[in-house]
């Protein structure tokens, strides 16, 4: 258990929503003032492996040197006197238990997830059609981390399986190393005509926090 003496207290967990979703967690404690400690983060009760999840600590009526906090599953990074950064663990769930003062041990379950799976695609393209020059302009396929303006961000691009069908539905493969493309996969295209086909497809990407692959596609784009 990592303990952690900070500005902040705690108790009951409420959810609203206005704009980003947030998640609060009140504690209560009642003596000659009210002691309470909201905390909220950015995406209800949910912590993401792989990043930093911004959080708030706002406390009032009990002395900081009183308070404690432990945690489990997680470790709290101060930014200031009201923020943190906390970066789940492995752990499908995290812990954060706050007492001291006039106020009884009480603790919050955060639930641990895999940041969602990211948007392969061609530059600005998720797929459909462009034109030949558009598709020359393009260096390779990305993976693109993008959720309710919370985290955005690029997984790593291990490889990918790109099909080419011709104009006279003539098909080739190739496996393309990497995000970029590969000499032999910029050679195909550098030849593209109107009326061929390419799909990307079996993109081995690692995100933030994985410890496999995930496995995403097709990626289909035609060439008008």
């Amino acid at each position: 258990m990592k303990k952690l003496f900070a500005n902040t207290w705690s108790a009951r967990l409420i959810w609203f929503s206005g704009g980003v979703l947030m998640a609060s967690l009140l504690a209560f404690s009642f003596a000659e003032e009210q002691r309470y400690c909201l905390i909220s983060l950015d995406k209800m009760n949910v912590l993401y492996r792989g990043i930093d999840n911004s959080m708030q600590i706002l406390a009032r009526g009990v002395p900081h040197q009183e308070i404690k906090i432990e945690t489990e599953g997680l470790t709290l990074l101060s930014d200031d006197e009201y923020h943190y950064y906390a970066r789940p663990e492995a752990t499908p769930v995290a812990r954060v238990r706050i007492s001291g003062g006039q106020l009884n041990p009480t603790e919050f379950k955060f639930r641990v997830k895999n940041i969602p799976d990211p948007v392969i695609s061609l530059g600005k393209w998720r797929g459909g059609e462009i034109t030949v020059s558009e598709l020359k302009a393009q260096g390779g396929i990305s993976a693109t981390i993008s959720f309710s303006d919370f985290f955005c961000g690029q997984c790593d691009m291990q490889g990918y399986e790109v099909i080419y069908q011709d104009r006279r539905q003539r098909k080739r493969q190739f496996y393309n190393p990497g995000a970029r493309f590969s000499p032999e996969v910029q050679s195909v295209i550098n030849a593209t005509q109107p009326g061929d086909l390419y799909i990307f497809d079996q993109a081995k990407v690692r995100c933030p926090g994985d410890t496999v692959a995930r496995v995403l596609g097709p990626l289909t784009i035609s060439i008008k």
